[in-house]
């Protein structure tokens, strides 16, 4: 009896151990197949191979304004070479062959005020063979420093700025552009959503048309076994009994499949499908207040593709300026300073460039005058229709934007005012069906008479449920008219 106890708590004591680690996976198991809308569109955001995809070409743009700035890199040169001369010469006392030995060393740097800077440090040797050349050839060491900045085309570095911020206005704008596209693809994965609701929903209501024709199979039996009704009232029962059965059997079918494409869209071929719920089956239809939605100027700030289109016509202004600008002639102020020394010690050579002081100065001015700027002048012309092209498009996408939020909010209305007439016509042909049943109990109504009532209630749910649908989708539209999907 003791050794009977004794297992028994060892097996409650195990029980209780087990249990809540089972019911905790259970939990976590539902929790990641139960989907909402807001789940849907942060999956969405997770894991579709679409929206990597665009989230891909967002960070690729974002690069497109480094190429603009590659302006500003620094270079860092260096160069070595060895030349051996043994060319035939008329004239020999000045030797038969040369050897020259350089090797340099430069660095150049461009500055947003349009100033290029360069300095570099070049060292050559030189020997010969003939009578006059050195016992040992001396090194000739230069070190130079040069400044070129522009003052009338690109002055200042202004085409500089120019080309640099066009880049970036230029790269913010096709940023948000993806951000549209990635909206675009966020809605259909909605839309697959809301039908997978829908689908699910119809599949109820069909499960409760069957369940009633079922139950009306079992009335006509006992109205046959009382003499009340004929045989032919039982074989119309089951024959529509089985139809429905057929109904539920097909409604089935499209809830998987609606599933599994929904699934598909998200990634989520780990979840146990058969048990994934939602929270959204009575939230199809909600109403919303209209007012705000019909607010066109909140929704122009919104869009996306209308801030790209902004951006894009800033980007073009300032392109006009940058091209007016080329047209201008090329007048460039020059100043380099040399310093060299010569020693035949290389590294006093390159000491004696810096502490002796013998410079060659060079100040000057450049210009340049082309007689033809077919280049400069076609992308200006280009700029400027580039210009009035982003502003159609823009005044296009506003009237659009008006006309496509007035048409939606029309049609919400007109389905709100569908739903509630369909959601009457339901509660009487609920009371129809209800006082038939009664009626044919009482041998006052035929059994067709019934199973019409009942095919009537299943096609008025449906009409209601597909109405349901339709308002969502239309609201989803509307959110993503306004840029407001989220």
């Amino acid at each position: 009896m003791f050794l009977i106890k004794k297992k028994t708590g060892f097996f409650v004591h195990q029980l209780f151990f087990v249990l809540p680690i089972f019911f905790c996976f259970s939990f976590v198991q539902a929790q990641e197949c139960e989907l909402t809308r807001e789940k849907t569109l942060h999956l969405m955001e997770q894991n579709n191979l679409q929206t990597q995809i665009t989230h891909y070409q967002m960070e690729k743009s974002e690069y497109d304004a480094e190429y603009a700035k590659a302006i500003y890199d620094q270079q860092l040169a260096f160069g070595a070479n060895h030349t051996l001369d043994k060319s035939d010469r008329i004239v020999s006392f000045m030797g038969t062959k040369d050897e020259i030995t350089s090797f340099s060393a430069r660095y150049q740097k461009a500055f947003p005020t349009g100033t290029l800077f360069s300095t570099g440090l070049r060292t050559t040797r030189q020997f010969n063979n003939g009578p006059f050349t050195t016992v040992n050839p001396a090194f000739n060491t230069i070190a130079n420093f040069s400044i070129q900045q522009p003052l009338l085309n690109n002055a200042f570095g202004q085409g500089y700025r120019q080309d640099v911020a066009m880049a970036q206005m230029l790269s913010d704008s096709q940023t948000m552009q993806l951000q549209r596209t990635q909206q675009q693809i966020s809605l259909e994965a909605l839309f697959q959503y809301w039908d997978w609701i829908a689908k699910k929903m119809d599949l109820v209501l069909i499960q409760e048309a069957t369940q009633r024709a079922q139950d009306f199979v079992k009335i006509t039996g006992k109205q046959f076994q009382y003499g009340t009704s004929e045989n032919t009232d039982v074989y119309a029962a089951k024959s529509n009994h089985l139809s429905q059965v057929e109904d539920q059997t097909r409604a089935e079918n499209d809830v998987a499949i609606s599933f599994n494409t929904l699934v598909n869209t998200l990634r989520l071929q780990d979840l146990p499908t058969k048990s994934c719920q939602s929270l959204d089956l009575q939230r199809l239809y909600t109403k919303v207040d209209y007012t705000l939605l019909s607010n066109v100027e909140k929704a122009q700030a919104s869009r996306t593709d209308r801030k790209a289109l902004e951006k894009s016509l800033e980007a073009f202004e300032l392109k006009i300026k940058r091209s007016k600008n080329q047209n201008q002639p090329d007048l460039n102020l020059l100043a380099s300073l040399d310093l060299n020394a010569v020693n035949t010690d290389w590294d006093s050579s390159v000491g004696e460039t810096f502490s002796s002081y013998h410079p060659k100065w060079f100040v000057g001015a450049e210009l340049v005058v082309p007689l033809e700027k077919r280049r400069q002048k076609a992308e200006w012309a280009q700029a400027q229709l580039d210009e009035k092209i982003a502003k159609t498009q823009l005044q296009q996408l506003d009237l659009d934007l008006y006309q496509s939020i007035s048409n939606k909010v029309i049609a919400l209305q007109s389905l709100e005012k569908r739903i509630e007439a369909i959601a009457e016509v339901v509660e009487f042909e609920q009371k129809k069906l209800v006082s038939a049943k009664r009626n044919y109990e009482l041998g006052r109504q035929t059994a067709l008479t019934v199973i019409l009532y009942q095919q009537d209630l299943i096609r008025v749910h449906r009409k209601k449920l597909a109405l349901e649908l339709e308002y969502r989708l239309t609201l989803e539209e509307l959110n993503f008219i306004r840029g407001e999907l989220q």
